[in-house]
């Protein structure tokens, strides 16, 4: 059998508008936006590949909504048409913190759910997914995703693996719907205790479909920073499909402010040599730009034209070499 035969077979079969056949396998290339996070963009090799799935999962306080927020801020810089979908299940959505990281919260550009049941939640994704085609969803959080006949039984009442099985269902019935270049989604989750005393101390909640379709999966954790200032949070790449696996991004998130890009900028810029580094100086083009790396940052935030120039400097030093596009195509 000819290919030309089969093709046009499947096109009687299926129909021309099907999409079912890519014609130019070799030139797919995957299309991807910022997380808001240089150190965790240079991990993801330039950022998260649209269209995919992506877990976000830690401890509460370990900076996972505030990554989601910063991703969605860089989705909407990106692909300012498109519909943003955050499903608060939490009950902690902060218009305040939203705005001051750069979400639009206008209504034409973003709209808030909160659904009370987890087949709830799975129809408004479809929906968003099969009519819509491009955007982002959120999903604070898969912890708080209850099938119907819990949320409707007693307290008590025991009710073995049915979140699990829901979102397994769930998974089977937006995967034909989800493609590269189309919606991205950023689902937050929380850790647990493995009781069981086997595998991993923690484990992520929601059942096994989480782990299996998402293509990044990210730990986040927090250790000691300044208290009511800022805390040190890491972001561990535990599958990336598009990345570079088990590597860990260590940055700074101000209460109230989020990530600080700055801080990012200035020792990426110095990883590559962009940025000179003597004793506690700092110089840039030969000449000195401040003492001390706080004092650095602080110039950055009134210097908008150094940035952009940094900035542009250090994305083609972050630019993905040819043999590693060829890896993930």
């Amino acid at each position: 059998v000819r290919m030309s035969d089969l093709k046009n077979n499947l096109l009687k079969i299926f129909g021309k508008n099907s999409n079912i056949i890519e014609e130019n396998p070799a030139n797919i290339v995957y299309e991807r936006f910022s997380s808001g996070s240089l150190l965790l963009d240079k991990n993801l090799k330039e950022g998260f590949v649209k269209g995919t799935a992506v877990e976000i999962a830690g401890n509460s306080g370990s900076g996972k909504t505030t990554l989601a927020i910063h991703t969605v801020s860089e989705h909407q810089k990106k692909y300012p048409d498109e519909i943003v979908m955050w499903i608060d299940l939490e009950k902690t959505f902060d218009p305040v913190y939203f705005q001051k990281i750069g979400i639009n919260l206008e209504p034409e550009n973003f709209i808030l759910i909160r659904p009370s049941q987890g087949e709830d939640v799975w129809t408004a994704m479809i929906e968003m997914y099969k009519n819509y085609g491009k955007g982002i969803v959120v999903l604070d959080s898969i912890a708080t995703l209850i099938n119907a006949k819990e949320f409707e039984g007693d307290v008590g009442d025991a009710q073995m693996a049915g979140a699990a099985r829901m979102n397994s269902q769930g998974w089977r019935k937006i995967l034909p719907f989800m493609k590269f270049g189309g919606t991205t989604l950023i689902a937050i989750n929380q850790f647990r205790k493995n009781i069981g005393g086997y595998g991993l101390s923690d484990v992520t909640t929601g059942g096994g479909a989480w782990e299996y379709f998402t293509r990044t999966r990210i730990k986040a954790s927090v250790s000691k920073g300044v208290e009511e200032l800022y805390g040190k949070h890491k972001y561990t790449l535990l599958k990336a499909t598009f990345g570079h696996k088990d590597t860990i991004a260590e940055t700074t998130i101000y209460y109230g402010e989020g990530i600080n890009k700055n801080r990012e900028l200035l020792d990426l810029c110095v990883e590559y040599e962009i940025i000179e580094k003597k004793g506690s100086w700092f110089s840039y083009k030969d000449s000195n730009l401040a003492q001390g790396a706080d004092a650095v940052t602080n110039l950055f935030e009134d210097n908008i034209e150094l940035v952009e120039e940094l900035t542009e400097k250090l994305l083609l030093k972050l630019k993905p070499k040819k043999e590693e596009i060829n890896e993930n195509n």
